[in-house]
């Protein structure tokens, strides 16, 4: 199913509903796993600081190698400001927040794929994604255009976990929205809906694998998510959010 397109976007909302955005590379290493954090530390100590070793590193060896879905965790963080960096013997995570805008996350990013060289970390990539993690206030379900129906009957006004997927050309897009959910805005507890769009590519669509080219393809992701991101809302609802387009010029 390819995105659908929602014609003009706004260049901001208010409030802005990104908890968090999180850039993940996962790759074959080019040398010994157990050497990439050393690899790693070297390059960006002047950069980003002292790393922090996360508890995912007590689980024993023995557990994390035998489990496929625990070879693509970070092991250890960094942290400068708003953004954290986590990097692990097969993945490497950005994450940013608050979102200073997808041209300055992208900067920030760019900034430490440089001081890395990936090309002489990763052998070959393995998936690179650019996740965005919105939160609204109550349940919004029913205000966006999902549909769901049980019997004639819509469902969005319930309780409800919905994921699908979309595909545009070498790029997925995975949507996965639930309501009731909880999250932390503001140092406060709050309950509303999440709205999580993962845009990601496999390796046939990081061509060519380098510093470059993962650019490239992060902002074709990045134009992929906010198209499924603003299809999502209704006139009306993306009325009430104080939308600010380009032309505007305020």
């Amino acid at each position: 199913m390819n995105i659908p397109n929602p014609g003009r976007q706004p260049e901001k909302i208010a409030p802005d509903p990104i908890l968090q955005a999180l850039v993940e590379l996962r790759f074959e290493p080019a040398g010994p796993p157990d050497a990439i954090f050393g690899m790693v530390y070297g390059r960006v100590k002047d950069l980003l600081g002292e790393a922090k070793r996360l508890p995912f590193l007590d689980i024993p060896e023995a557990l994390r190698n035998a489990d496929p879905g625990l070879l693509f965790q970070p092991h250890y963080s960094f942290q400068r400001e708003a953004l954290t960096f986590q990097v692990g013997p097969r993945v490497m995570v950005f994450a940013v927040h608050p979102y200073p805008g997808g041209t300055v996350f992208l900067r920030k990013v760019r900034e430490i794929l440089d001081a890395l060289s990936p090309t002489e970390l990763c052998k070959t990539p393995v998936r690179l994604g650019l996740r965005y993690i919105n939160f609204f206030p109550g349940n919004v379900l029913p205000r966006t255009t999902l549909g769901l129906t049980l019997d004639g009957g819509s469902l969005i006004g319930h309780p409800t976990v919905l994921q699908t997927e979309f595909v545009e050309g070498k790029s997925r897009c995975r949507l996965h929205a639930v309501f009731p959910a909880d999250a932390l805005v503001g140092g406060k507890r709050e309950r509303g809906t999440i709205i999580d769009i993962d845009g990601f590519r496999t390796p046939d669509g990081i061509v060519p694998f380098s510093s470059e080219g993962i650019m490239a393809a992060l902002e074709e992701l990045r134009i992929l998510d906010k198209r499924l991101f603003f299809s999502l809302l209704q006139e009306e609802f993306l009325a009430s959010l104080h939308p600010v387009f380009q032309e505007d010029g305020t």
